[in-house]
């Protein structure tokens, strides 16, 4: 098995043979298996593509209260109001305030802000204990637009979503990542804009776009680090090429690294392996 790594990153690990039969009974005894891949495949001998996500869920919390006052003690940023609110429900500024532990004024403050930006709307109000009742504010995933990329060895897909990854919008291609950065990255602005008008949305509410890329990446820079079946996209400015034409935030990362989070993003704050097990370069699976 590859050594282990830190908890928040992946792994791609290339095997000609193993034993899956072994394997997943072994990972069964002491993890919950959220998603499965296997694929074989046989050109110089038996190899297998295996994606696992797993996680050992622990106890719930006493309570039930996720974000409770407890869960923000201590320091706080600037957005600590609309990290609560992320979670959808709706909160009053009172207890919003009783969450954090700011002044009622500074959450007041901090809550019109985030209506100004639509990042927060109006949720109804609550039950009144005598008085007018106190208005409610929730999270509006739909304030905003995420792009989201996947270029893979044959084929390029993109895909839209409001801030908690609803999809609206699907798109791709027929084009080898030998085709190079420019052809590809090209496409993905094209697919942006298409994105755009088919939303009649402006581009200022493009929040971002994420690209993952079948190779491995410089996470700080977003830059290729001598890909192995990427000829051309050694060192490229990836963030550069697309902030040219939609000036956005740009992430760039391994593909297996963004599966790897988006899967825990969805699990939850558990403890979480993902596993990439793949054929060698020369006989790997789309």
């Amino acid at each position: 098995m590859p050594a282990k790594t830190a908890p928040d990153t992946a792994q791609t690990v290339a095997y000609d043979t193993f034993n899956l039969g072994t394997l997943l009974p072994a990972v069964k005894q002491k993890f919950v298996v959220r998603s499965y891949f296997c694929r074989m495949t046989f050109i110089s001998g038996p190899c297998y593509s295996l994606v696992m996500t797993l996680s050992r869920i622990p106890a719930a919390p006493a309570g039930g209260e996720v974000f409770g006052a407890a869960a923000f003690a201590g320091g706080h940023q600037a957005g600590e109001v609309f990290q609560l609110l992320r979670d959808g429900r709706a909160r009053t500024r009172s207890e919003l305030a009783a969450a954090t532990g700011l002044a009622r004024s500074t959450v007041a403050a901090r809550v019109e802000a985030l209506l100004a930006s639509k990042l927060v709307g109006p949720a109804g109000e609550a039950v009144s204990s005598g008085g007018r009742p106190p208005s409610r504010f929730a999270f509006n995933p739909g304030a905003k637009m995420v792009l989201a990329v996947d270029v893979g060895a044959t084929h390029v897909r993109a895909a839209g979503t409001n801030l908690v990854g609803a999809e609206f919008f699907r798109t791709g291609t027929a084009m080898p990542v030998s085709a190079g950065p420019e052809s590809i990255l090209d496409w993905v602005v094209a697919a942006g804009r298409e994105m755009l008008d088919a939303a009649a949305r402006p581009e200022s509410d493009l929040a971002g776009i994420g690209i993952g890329l079948p190779g491995p990446v410089e996470h700080r820079s977003g830059r290729p680090v001598k890909p192995p079946i990427m000829p051309g996209w050694d060192g490229f400015d990836v963030v550069g090429y697309i902030r040219r034409s939609l000036r956005v935030p740009v992430l760039v990362d391994n593909d297996v690294n963004i599966m790897a989070l988006g899967s825990g993003r969805r699990i939850g704050p558990n403890t979480m392996i993902c596993c990439s097990l793949r054929s060698p370069p020369a006989s790997e699976p789309d």
